[in-house]
């Protein structure tokens, strides 16, 4: 008997929500997950997927999001990544302006066409038509995922074709696929955007001066120089479970009616079979249409294992960007840009890429003092306040420094000499400090290697005298003891956090000074 269209839409038509209602089921009952922590699923996945190829994820999908935005941000760097790390994006919330960029014509003008329109970008790719179809193309790879009835998503989309590709199937499990499609792209450079955001913050200091450093934080601007769009999303599911049992529902499998009854008979057998493959293919979308008004989801191909569904957008939505962030510093003055997706995942840490080796520790050494006796000269001539209280934060970690301390140095022949240290009469709290945090750095590494060899016993020198020292002595104890406390002191997290925030307000006030020319 030959399944034709009529009776497959009068099957499907039975119930206008069959479609939805089985997909909302399976996507939440399912999952053996409360509604909340699956939708934090589906958002966090989502975004490691966009993530993995090195773009900022925007969630949700947005049509509204352009290089030149700008938003602010409040959350410490630290507290950013372990946001980032927990959800899988960060929020973009505080709109505070939208700039305009002027750098189009000269980022594009030996590339892509700027304004065939006749107007500006990214207008002119959104009046085109179709819509972003001159904007430069970009591509990301296909991504798998799959799903156990119980077990919840290994990959969640906030795609429609997810839930709604189960539901066809009707399976205990589903292994599959997503296709970014008709990707677009628009950026524009940094240099050319940061030199407006710097126009743009100098109109705009009495707003930024409120979000200045207080209390050790400091807050950010982050500027968006590049979006990625998509104007479609392909959904491929296969059937991956050993049962082939359908859902638990009061319904037939709709992946069962998909597949048409083809005439043992006839000469036109295989176009009987073409026709009522694409009739039901047909009255499955008009079904799709009529649950969700509006929709563009549409199924491509389909059999009782396996269906592919193509979820269109037009015009395409932003799914993800790049940007930098910009310290706030005192008076509203930006700091230097830093790209913001290398800063969230850690690939910039400046201050601890120059801790990894001796040379970079005596360079970050050299600057910090060299900004603290500039703020110093400042704070002695010009006795100005705010350099005043930096330099007073400052000094005041020299009250860390014991009055007296041993330290450790290695000579030539393997000579392990101890050296007694006192506080300096002539130096300031914080030129001490900074030379105590460095002689107990420097006696660690030495009393380190010493422990990390074999070559004992260990020749002692000290108070002129010089005694052989085995590895399992009571001196050998004494000397593992002192380098546990020299540990423990270049390690302490509240006295480096206190260091890090006391030394950030310095280099916040020394760039402060520097721009506005006091």
């Amino acid at each position: 008997m030959k399944l034709d269209q009529f009776s497959i839409r009068s099957r499907l038509s039975r119930s206008p929500v069959l479609l939805t209602s089985i997909a909302v089921a399976f996507f939440f009952d399912s999952c053996g997950t409360s509604r909340k922590s699956q939708l934090e699923r589906v958002a966090k996945d989502w975004c490691e997927t966009i993530r993995a190829s090195q773009v900022m994820p925007v969630y949700p999908l947005t049509q509204d999001l352009q290089p030149g935005d700008v938003f602010l941000v409040q959350l410490p760097i630290d507290q950013q990544q372990k946001e980032w790390n927990e959800k899988g994006y960060l929020k973009l919330d505080n709109h505070i302006a939208r700039l305009n960029p002027k750098g189009y014509d000269k980022f594009y003008e030996h590339s892509f066409p700027v304004n065939p329109q006749g107007a500006p970008l990214p207008l002119s790719h959104l009046v085109s038509t179709p819509a972003w179809d001159k904007a430069p193309r970009a591509a990301f790879p296909s991504y798998s995922f799959s799903v156990r009835k119980g077990g919840g998503l290994d990959l969640a989309l906030p795609i429609s074709g997810v839930p709604v590709g189960l539901s066809l199937l009707g399976s205990q499990a589903a292994d599959g696929t997503v296709t970014i499609g008709k990707a677009r792209t628009l950026g524009v450079d940094l240099a050319s955007l940061f030199d407006e955001l710097r126009s743009w913050t100098s109109a705009s200091s009495s707003l930024l001066a409120q979000f200045q450093p207080a209390a050790g934080n400091v807050n950010y601007l982050r500027v968006v120089t590049r979006v990625y769009l998509t104007g479609e999303l392909e959904v491929s599911l296969r059937d991956a479970s050993s049962g082939g049992a359908g859902l638990d529902v009061q319904a037939p499998s709709v992946a069962g009616i998909l597949t048409p009854q083809v005439p043992s008979e006839g000469a036109q057998s295989a176009e009987v079979a073409v026709t009522n493959y694409g009739a039901a293919i047909e009255a499955l979308n008009k079904s799709l249409q009529s649950s969700s008004p509006g929709g563009s989801l549409r199924v491509t191909a389909a059999s009782a294992r396996s269906v592919s569904l193509l979820d269109k957008f037009d015009p395409p939505l932003v799914l993800g960007y790049l940007g930098f962030d910009c310290a706030i510093l005192h008076g509203g003055v930006l700091g230097p840009p830093i790209p913001t997706f290398a800063a969230i995942t850690g690939q910039i840490e400046g201050d601890s890429a120059l801790a990894t080796t001796p040379v970079g520790r005596i360079y970050r050494d050299v600057f910090d003092v060299a900004v603290y006796k500039m703020l110093s000269e400042r704070a002695a001539d010009k006795n100005d306040r705010a350099t005043v209280e930096v330099v007073a934060e400052l000094d005041s970690l020299g009250r860390f420094v014991p009055a007296t301390f041993a330290t450790y140095q290695l000579e030539p022949g393997g000579v392990l000499r101890r050296l007694s240290s006192a506080k300096a009469a002539d130096s300031s709290g914080y030129e001490q400090f900074r030379a105590w945090q460095g002689q107990l750095a420097s006696s660690r590494l030495v009393l380190d290697g010493v422990f990390e060899t074999d070559r004992w016993p260990v020749r002692l020198a000290s108070d002129g005298e010089e005694t052989e020292v085995a590895k399992d002595s009571g001196a050998a104890g004494q000397l593992r003891q002192e380098l546990e406390w020299a540990r423990t002191q270049v390690e302490d997290p509240a006295l480096r956090s206190r260091d890090d925030q006391a030394m950030r307000r310095a280099v916040d006030q020394f760039v402060f000074l520097l721009y506005s020319g006091e």
